[in-house]
C-alpha cells in the first residue's frame, strides 16, 4: 500500500473550481472526460544552518520540500498533511528519480538561504529523505466550443490549485 495526501476536493467541487477558472468563465464548454490521477512526490526534510558572526549561534531553518517526480516542481511546507492509504491506480510514470529530486530540493534550499539570509559564509544544507507520497489530481478534459479546441485541466484534490495544458 502507498500513502496519499488525504484529498479534500471531490468531483463536484473540482467542477465548481473549474467553472470559476478565468479561461473557462468566458467560454462555452463541454466536459469530455473526468479521471483521477496520482502524481508521485518525493518528500525531504531540509535543515539549513547559516553561520553568524560575533559568537552567535547559527540560524537554523527547517522546511519540508515536496518534489514532483514528473516535472520537478517544488512545494515547500512546514508539515506533512494527513495521509491515507490507496491501491496503485492511475499512477503517473515518474520522470525523475529520488536522487534527482533530492538535488532539486537542495538547490532550491540553497537559493532560498542565500537570497533571504545574508551571511559571509556558505550555508550548510542537510537533506533527509522523508518518504514518497502521492497527491491525487482531477484530470478534466474540456472542449471549448467557441475556440474549437481541447484543454486539459489538472485540479489538485488537496489544495484545489488548477493548472492547465493546451492540447
Amino acid at each position: 500500500m502507498d500513502s496519499i495526501v488525504k484529498p479534500y476536493i471531490d468531483e463536484n467541487l473540482a467542477l465548481q473550481i473549474l467553472g470559476k477558472n478565468k479561461i473557462i468563465k468566458k467560454e462555452e464548454y463541454s466536459i469530455l472526460s473526468k479521471t483521477k490521477v496520482y502524481i508521485p512526490y518525493y518528500v525531504f526534510n531540509i535543515t539549513i544552518s547559516i553561520k553568524r558572526g560575533f559568537n552567535l549561534k547559527p540560524r537554523i531553518i527547517e522546511y519540508i520540500y515536496w518534489v514532483n517526480a514528473i516535472n520537478g516542481k517544488l512545494v515547500r511546507s512546514a508539515d506533512i498533511p494527513e495521509l491515507d492509504e490507496f491501491e496503485n491506480k492511475s499512477i503517473q510514470q515518474e520522470k525523475l528519480d529520488k536522487e534527482e529530486c533530492k538535488q532539486l530540493a537542495q538547490k532550491s534550499a540553497f537559493k532560498l538561504a542565500t537570497r533571504f539570509y545574508k551571511s559571509f559564509w556558505t550555508p550548510e544544507i542537510k537533506v533527509e529523505f522523508r518518504g514518497k507520497y502521492y497527491i491525487s489530481f482531477w484530470n478534466i478534459v474540456v472542449h471549448l466550443t467557441n475556440k474549437n479546441n481541447h484543454q486539459i485541466f489538472l485540479i489538485n484534490s488537496f489544495s484545489g490549485e488548477v493548472s492547465n495544458e493546451v492540447s
